[in-house]
């Protein structure tokens, strides 16, 4: 769990400006009770004429960033900490938001960042997703299980980027400008990710359609 003056960003706001422990508090109360959320699909549409209150984006989104960060490969017991990271980060950003960018694949572009960080802090650390992933496809062989075993074996860039194009649908323009990647390496990462899931799935068996 983040603690008041953990965190700092010179992309948004004052580098020297120290998050207060009644924001991060304020932010927690909110992600906390929310616990434990289910894997679904996005529901709220994105995209507004004007710009939504940081509230308004915590209350609608916070399946949305809680889902798009497991699918980054942020394990069940760190996800609390990870989403209070990325509303913490919106927070600060949100004054800047243009209202006519979509919503969710900016949320999208913070989540990746913080999946960024998270994967730099533990590098050294086996995943506990993929070791219960794939012990998953080895007691029950199902194709879902399969897929998301292949597609946690991708490194995380690659990796986004099928998520955020494949799943969730977003141009690979907007990944690029929501993940501050230039955009031929957006482009070359969907087609590494593409490349090595075939792959990846072929070793495991995979019966389905491609």
């Amino acid at each position: 769990m983040l603690r008041s003056g953990d965190y700092r960003d010179d992309r948004i706001g004052d580098p020297n400006e120290d998050i207060g422990a009644s924001e991060v508090d304020s932010v927690t109360e909110s992600i906390t009770p929310r616990q434990p959320m289910t894997m679904r699909p996005q529901s709220v549409p994105s995209g507004s004429a004007r710009s939504p209150s940081f509230g308004d984006i915590l209350d609608r989104e916070l399946d949305f960033v809680w889902n798009c960060l497991h699918r980054l490969g942020i394990p069940e017991q760190d996800l609390e900490g990870e989403t209070l990271e990325v509303f913490l980060r919106v927070k600060h950003a949100l004054p800047k938001l243009d209202p006519a960018r979509r919503l969710h694949p900016w949320l999208a572009g913070f989540a990746y960042r913080v999946a960024c960080k998270y994967r730099r802090r533990h590098h050294h650390e086996p995943d506990a997703d993929v070791q219960t992933s794939s012990a998953s496809v080895h007691e029950h062989g199902d194709e879902r299980a399969i897929f998301s075993d292949a597609l946690l074996q991708l490194d995380l860039q690659p990796r986004a980027m099928f998520v955020l194009h494949i799943i969730y649908g977003y141009s690979i323009s907007e990944i690029a400008e929501s993940c501050e990647l230039p955009l031929d390496v957006a482009h070359s990462s969907l087609s590494l990710a593409c490349a090595e899931l075939v792959q990846a799935l072929k070793r495991r068996g995979w019966q389905g359609e491609r």
